[in-house]
């Protein structure tokens, strides 16, 4: 999920957990789908909503 938010590409994912990139994009899929979002941008919007962005403060124990 932290490579998805930092907007890397499927290539990089795929590079840097040494794994397809045909399997970076089904995950990416299905995960939109759980989440209810069209493209990052809207997963990150969704996520910071939730206070779920890994490496951000929480802000609900601030």
């Amino acid at each position: 999920m932290q490579l998805l938010v930092e907007g890397k590409p499927n290539k990089v994912i795929a590079d840097d957990l040494a794994i397809a990139v045909r399997t970076v994009e089904v995950h990416r899929a299905r995960i939109f789908e759980k989440m209810g979002v069209r493209c990052a941008v809207d997963l990150v919007k969704r996520l910071a909503a939730m206070d779920e962005i890994p490496g951000l403060p929480n802000r609900k124990n601030s």
